[in-house]
């Protein structure tokens, strides 16, 4: 497909997705505006955001080629022989992406956490940062990205971080034998519907009432967007957010109510002022 046909499909997702999202004026669930306040209209300037920008920017100025020897799907901008420089534009998280996950993970607090789609290690740092007292098991399938995150974990010093060099469905099973629960996992590889329905499926039996699993580019194709419309249909999700970029899924059975939103902060729509909500 060409870029400017993958570029037209993606705005008329978004402009989709838009038109029915929701902003903190429009929520009445408490858990959700918690949700919202702390994740999606905090502005702090967490320490670690100027760091990994540095590092983003670096990586952009990489062009050494990388063997690809990756299990999952391309970037649709990306073809030929890739470079660190690509991957770094084309493939690592964005920073608002970015930043959400950090808070995520800072508002939650989750303690044994998994990223299946190291990358060059960005959102790796994103998320490891943010909860030192936790420990996060990152698992990449191409060993030359391995090396590229590696060399950027090790020179912050995060002792946080273990890397896993492997497939997703060789490494997966086996290390959840050796866990006993999983409160975080955010899913950012292997762009396919049956895939992540199985990896979810592997995940179930470790999942706890607070656990919280992410899903990338939930609308990258349709069989993407098939898969995240199952997963907010299972009978043990109580709640799924939607971020466009993102989707999140909560299991914690004291939301009573099963609910699906989507989300926008307030800024994107700044004439949703809630005032008949309130006063009314």
């Amino acid at each position: 497909m060409a870029n400017w046909r993958v570029y037209l499909h993606n705005i008329r997702q978004f402009s989709r997705f838009f038109r029915s999202a929701k902003t903190l004026h429009q929520v009445d669930s408490p858990f959700v505006c918690h949700f919202i306040r702390e994740v999606m209209e905090d502005r702090r300037m967490f320490y670690v955001f100027p760091i990994v920008k540095a590092i983003r920017e670096d990586l952009k100025q990489n062009h050494s080629p990388l063997a690809n020897n990756d299990y999952g799907a391309p970037a649709k901008s990306m073809s030929g022989t890739r470079t660190i420089a690509d991957i770094a534009k084309h493939t690592a998280i964005g920073p608002r992406i970015g930043q959400y996950l950090f808070k995520i993970i800072h508002t939650y607090k989750p303690e044994i956490m998994l990223e299946l789609g190291t990358a060059v290690g960005i959102s790796t740092i994103y998320q490891a940062a943010a909860a030192l007292g936790g420990d996060l098991i990152s698992i990449e399938g191409n060993p030359a990205l391995v090396q590229v995150a590696e060399a950027e974990i090790t020179q912050l010093g995060l002792p946080n971080i273990s890397l896993i060099n492997g497939k997703f469905s060789e490494v997966l099973p086996e290390l959840l034998d050796e866990l006993p629960q999983v409160d975080y996992v955010f899913l950012d590889g292997h762009h396919d519907k049956a895939a992540r329905l199985e990896y979810f499926e592997m995940l179930l039996p470790k999942l706890t009432e607070n656990s919280i699993l992410v899903f990338s580019d939930i609308y990258w194709s349709k069989g993407m967007q098939e898969a995240w419309e199952i997963l907010i249909k299972h009978p043990k999700v109580r709640l799924s957010i939607d971020l466009f970029d993102i989707g999140i899924l909560f299991f914690n059975p004291a939301i009573l109510e099963k609910q699906n939103f989507k989300l926008v902060p307030i800024r994107w729509k700044p004439w949703r002022l809630g005032l008949f909500r309130f006063y009314s």
